[in-house]
């Protein structure tokens, strides 16, 4: 299970040349089904379904919140595919991309055009991960094992 932040923003210039802003916060409780394939030692795919849950968003532009907007559906279908590098025992380091299958919410004018029925979702995603392994040279030397 995973808690993750998706969104976009789009910043004002500096220069003043650009007055447009735009931020977009979702937060999403995300639960992947994957299978990993052992490429090396080191290296891995993993790719599969997630299913996630909104569990809060926001929207906001130069003016400020946008409360006005066609409103993000509660789930979330995605597919994932990550490169996962294992840094040692217990540490993997992952590169993964997300892009979600179904819309997350209408198009703001409600129009649907063939394939486009919305707005979809890519993320791009960096993860360290870190496992709990228990030994098995402590349960080989016990002579107890896990069934």
């Amino acid at each position: 299970m995973l808690y993750l932040q998706k969104g976009s923003r789009k910043p004002l210039k500096n220069d003043g040349t650009d007055s447009a802003f735009y931020l977009l916060r979702l937060n999403y409780i995300e639960i992947p089904f994957t299978i990993r394939y052992h490429a090396t030692k080191s290296f891995s795919l993993e790719a599969g379904p997630s299913l996630g849950y909104l569990i809060k968003s926001y929207e906001e532009d130069e003016n400020g919140e946008l409360n006005f907007r066609q409103p993000f559906y509660d789930w979330d279908f995605n597919f994932n595919i990550s490169l996962v590098y294992q840094l040692n025992k217990n540490f993997d380091f992952m590169f993964g991309y997300w892009q979600s299958i179904l819309p997350i919410r209408e198009h703001s004018s409600g129009a649907v055009y063939r394939l486009n029925r919305g707005q979809f979702s890519s993320m791009i995603s960096f993860s360290v991960l870190y496992t709990i392994r228990k030994s098995l040279e402590k349960e080989q030397e016990s002579g107890t094992s896990l069934k």
